[in-house]
């Protein structure tokens, strides 16, 4: 007997010791991550929360709970099958308000629900899949059942969600799901025809040529250097000047919003003749490398800036930025982008940011440049004990001005974690 309760002591430390093994690693990874119910976010990039799992009765507190934490929240990521109606619809309107971007991963799946928070997004991407069906309820409270279909309704319609969209999820039994397709959310407006990221159009289509103007192409012996987008332009009496569609805004004095972007030339009176340059006659091209080129240099030189120690840092990017800035999804002026980059430098004092020039890609026009590409970062807090290591992809526009460039707009994703 003494034998066998030997044998029962060694095997129950070996499970012990099996079960603290197998614990402790997941525990440590946990404590990399700032949960609050079904929401976490990673301390590496607080400004991105996730919702995993079911919207339950504490969602909706936990949500509060999680944003006061991260203190920068400006994306939802989102895996659920859904949950309570009511508590999904005061998340989803806080999404809203906050101006959240809302993204359904490669892989994940966004159902019933869950999908009032995506189509609450600002700006909304879904890679995975996004499913609807009808209300589902055990009640058999048909006054309560109508009342629940008519906040969804309300809520869903002033998300711009369409009609044809909420017919659907009225139709689909509560027992299915009916996913729609990319075209789908496309042909819905629900999603941009390339959901990675929004910038301005580079290539705007010019006016109509004036038929009463002469022909002043120079002969071809040689083709000529590619007029200026100002020239491909040139109106004739009384037609205006088309703008490429500005990626900021900001409030006019009334409260209303105006769309600006200061690098644009104020369009000519209505009615007055603006002046055409004769393409023989346009100045000669710009000396040195291409804007291409510069607008690369530009961004891989912010990134070395964002390495250095914080005083240094912040005082050199600061220049580098416009008054407004489309920053991650929303509209912010110049001191809330400040704030945002001290913030994430008090938490990640030492910082080591370079962008990846083999991935680098700029396409400019006369007014701005729009620069893509990797950056591989590796940032550490000693206080804290904490490192965050990985590879995210930046697109930034760049207004092309006088002195160099400014950041008009800024957006980008982690893609890998090392």
């Amino acid at each position: 007997m003494a034998g066998i309760r030997g044998m029962t002591t060694r095997g129950a430390w070996l499970v012990v010791a099996l079960a603290l093994a197998l614990w402790l690693p997941r525990s440590a990874a946990a404590e990399t991550m700032v949960h609050h119910g079904p929401f976490h976010f990673d301390p590496a990039a607080p400004g991105i929360i996730h919702l995993s799992g079911e919207i339950d009765l504490r969602a909706g507190l936990s949500f509060q709970r999680i944003l006061d934490a991260s203190g920068e929240a400006r994306e939802l990521v989102l895996d659920s099958g859904g949950g309570l109606v009511h508590v999904a619809l005061p998340i989803a309107i806080e999404v809203r308000r906050r101006g959240l971007v809302t993204r359904v991963p490669e892989g994940a799946g966004c159902y019933s629900s869950c999908t009032f928070l995506w189509f609450a997004g600002t700006t909304r991407h879904a890679g995975g899949e996004i499913g609807v069906h009808q209300l589902a309820s055990d009640s058999g409270d048909l006054e309560a059942g109508q009342l629940a279909i008519a906040d969804i309704v309300d809520v869903l319609t002033g998300f711009g969600v369409p009609s044809a969209v909420i017919v659907r999820m009225l139709q689909t039994p509560s027992t299915g799901i009916d996913v729609l397709s990319q075209d789908d959310l496309r042909r819905y407006g629900l999603i941009a025809a390339s959901p990675a990221f929004a910038t301005v159009p580079l290539r705007p289509e010019a006016a109509p040529p004036d038929p009463a103007a002469p022909d002043l192409t120079p002969p071809e012996p040689a083709p000529p250097a590619e007029p200026s987008l100002a020239e491909l332009a040139a109106p004739g009496p009384g037609t205006a000047v088309p703008r490429p569609r500005p990626s900021i805004t900001e409030p006019d004095a009334d409260g209303s919003e105006t769309a600006v972007l200061r690098a644009l030339p104020a369009p000519p009176a209505p009615g007055a003749d603006a002046p055409r340059t004769p393409v023989a006659a346009r100045p000669a091209p710009e000396s040195g490398p291409p804007p291409e080129q510069r607008a690369i240099d530009f961004l891989a030189r912010n990134t070395r800036d964002w390495s250095r120690p914080n005083d240094v840092a912040l005082s050199r990017i600061a220049e580098d930025y416009a008054d407004a800035v489309d920053f991650y999804g929303g509209p912010h002026s110049h001191a809330e982008v400040m704030a945002d980059k001290r913030a994430f430098a008090r938490r990640w004092p030492v910082r080591d940011y370079e962008l990846d020039l083999s991935t680098a890609r700029a396409d400019c026009d006369a007014a701005r440049c729009v620069v893509t590409g990797e950056i591989l970062w590796d940032a550490r807090s000693p206080e804290r004990g904490a490192v965050s290591r990985g590879r995210s992809i930046i697109e930034v526009t760049l207004a092309r001005a006088a002195d160099g460039f400014r950041i008009t707009a800024e957006g980008g994703r982690v893609i890998e974690r090392y």
